[in-house]
């Protein structure tokens, strides 16, 4: 009896350390890699010489004998992405390819056709030729050859007077007048300046356009001839001026000129009479009385119908329903918003830099608000959840924002609200020193209801969330949310249940993801029953990808009294629940290799 008591404690010995071990490991849900790297700090932290030495041996047992390595060694941690291709509304929502696409006839058409594949592309690349100056772009104009693309180096060009377009380019040889980045050009007119368009096959893109005629509104900015066949106008943001386009006084072109993804402020896109294809524009009207229309400008600008350089004192003076107009440039300032339906609207590179008030955010709300355009980073608080938008209280809907490398993206309040995203880009936020692991997020919602569509929040830092979310309603489409090579935790994590609605969208977790939990429902959810009434699941013609060695759940519910899941498929899903398709692995399912995410349900 003695013997065989003693051989069960020696084996419990030997037993019960690794499978702790194991289990605790299971539990944390982070990588190998991660969990070793943890250990070993947790060893060393007291600072003893036999700690360390046991530190050490454990370290170089498993890390540096390369027994467990991190997975994508060959990828590094804050693997860079390109600003997703864009799906929105408006010049100040994101995108990336502009390039002139026509049909066989010759019609130019819009970038959202669906029909691509009947679409003319330019011949052979389009030689591109950099200008700085108006006299060098006056030269390039006039000498340009079919198949060139102008590009304007980051600055402001002035117009007093007409700018001809003579040349004429082909459906696969087009011309295009363009910036290499939206944000970075301004072309700026005064009493006298105009574009007149007397080639075809001509493409405006990428540009700011300012109307500085003095008290009154340019009267119209492009003049088409009679030849312009084909023109297209797109992805511009258009203020000071009555009107876009107008017929010249030679003849209307014979083809509708097609007006694409532009933001408009105060005009119309085209005189009577003139048929113009429009597809995806904003058309603002903001009326110009006391405190209704308030321009905000950088110190340094070129700009000549400012109001004032401070964003503090915009959002005191704005009138309720009034709109900041924010010009291009950066701004270390942050400001308290308590006025009740303000549009605040940037130009594209108007960007809020590094600069917190009140220790929460950039921008600090307490009632209704519209943020258009804008682009945020480097937020930090003493506490250590800085945002680029943090809500109090007030509806708070967000368009064509891009929100990144701060504490956290936008972080909202226990007083509810309507929270709606549209046509914005989250990154690389969560990353702070001063939080503990899992407290910062890309987008953190307290209360209300949330939509997010069309948008796209990847790589949260330091295992926050991509999405996380205790509103009553939790609703997103269109949309991409994916860890790429980030070290985050669930890509969507709604902690108190609700209504969750996913539909359209891709889901993808990646190598370095520390949670078992692609999404979470119900989590938090300790006594007592949600404090909803309605606690339900719909996952609707999605794609999930895993790139994670160890494998994870798709869905880790509690409290759902309904899950309903249609027309799912998953890549390197290690489960079928709730997946119509599954494929093994990328190769199965012939898609590129990581970090691609692309849709395999189109809907």
């Amino acid at each position: 009896m003695l013997r065989r008591i003693l051989f069960t404690l020696i084996l419990a010995l030997l037993v019960a350390p690794p499978l702790i071990v194991f289990l605790h490991y299971r539990y944390t849900g982070l990588t190998p890699h991660r969990y070793a790297s943890l250990v070993v700090n947790t060893i060393e932290a007291p600072g003893s010489p036999r700690r360390q030495v046991v530190a050490d041996f454990v370290r170089n047992l498993t890390l540096n004998s390369g027994l467990i390595a991190d997975p994508i060694q060959a990828f590094p941690p804050d693997l860079q992405m390109p600003l997703p291709t864009w799906r929105g509304r408006g010049a100040n929502a994101l995108r990336q390819s502009v390039t002139p696409r026509y049909l066989p006839n010759g019609q130019p058409i819009a970038l959202a056709d669906i029909n691509r594949w009947l679409l003319h592309e330019p011949e052979t690349p389009m030689a591109t030729l950099s200008v700085a100056s108006v006299d060098e772009l006056t030269r390039a104009i006039a000498t340009a050859e079919p198949g060139t693309r102008i590009v304007l180096v980051p600055g402001t060009y002035d117009f007093d007077t007409p700018l001809l377009f003579s040349t004429s380019g082909t459906p696969r040889k087009p011309l295009q007048l363009t910036a290499s980045h939206l944000g970075e050009a301004v072309l700026a007119f005064r009493d006298g300046g105009e574009l007149q368009i007397e080639g075809a096959y001509w493409t405006l893109s990428d540009l700011i356009i300012r109307g500085e005629c003095g008290a009154d509104p340019c009267s119209t900015l492009v003049m088409l001839g009679g030849e312009a066949d084909h023109f297209t106008a797109r992805n511009v943001f258009v203020s000071g001026v009555e009107r876009l386009l107008e017929a010249g006084p030679n003849g209307t072109p014979a083809n509708k000129p097609l007006v694409e993804g532009i933001t408009l402020i105060n005009g119309e896109v085209a005189a009577s009479g003139l048929l113009v294809s429009e597809w995806n524009s904003r058309l603002i009207s903001q009326a110009s009385a006391e405190g209704r229309l308030i321009v905000l400008c950088p110190t340094a600008t070129s700009a000549s119908d400012c109001d004032t350089a401070s964003l503090e004192q915009a959002a005191r003076q704005v009138a309720a329903g009034g709109m900041i107009l924010i010009r291009q440039g950066d701004y270390r300032q942050a400001a308290h918003f308590k006025t009740p339906g303000v549009h605040l609207l940037a130009e594209p590179g108007a960007r809020l830099l590094g600069v917190a008030t009140e220790g929460k955010g950039a921008l600090v709300v307490s009632a209704s608000i519209t943020v258009e355009g804008m682009e945020c980073s480097g937020i930090a608080v003493n506490s250590g959840n800085g945002a680029c938008l943090r809500q109090n209280s007030g509806d708070v809907t967000l368009l064509g924002v891009h929100f990144h490398h701060s504490e956290m993206g936008l972080l909202t309040g226990h007083e509810g609200g309507e929270i709606s995203i549209f046509d914005s880009y989250f990154h690389d936020n969560g990353a702070s020193v001063k939080a503990s692991p899992g407290q910062n997020h890309n987008i953190y919602v307290n209360s209300g209801r949330l939509t997010f569509s069309r948008s796209w929040s990847l790589m949260a830092r330091n295992a926050g969330h991509e999405v996380k979310s205790r509103a009553a309603h939790t609703r997103l489409d269109n949309c991409l949310v994916a860890s790429v090579n980030a070290r985050d935790s669930r890509l969507l994590d709604v902690p108190e249940g609700g209504v969750l609605e996913v539909s359209g969208c891709v889901l993808g977790e990646g190598p370095r993801s520390e949670n078992w939990d692609m999404i979470g429902y119900g989590l938090e959810i300790r006594e007592g029953e949600s404090p909803y009434a309605e606690n339900s699941i719909r996952l609707v013609g999605n794609t999930f990808y895993s790139d994670r060695p160890q494998g994870e759940s798709l869905l880790h519910a509690e409290r759902a009294d309904i899950i309903v899941a249609e027309d799912n498929v998953g890549v390197g899903i290690r489960q079928a629940e709730h997946l119509a398709d599954m494929f093994p692995d990328r190769d199965a399912a012939l898609v590129p290799q990581f970090p691609v995410l692309q849709p395999l349900v189109f809907r």
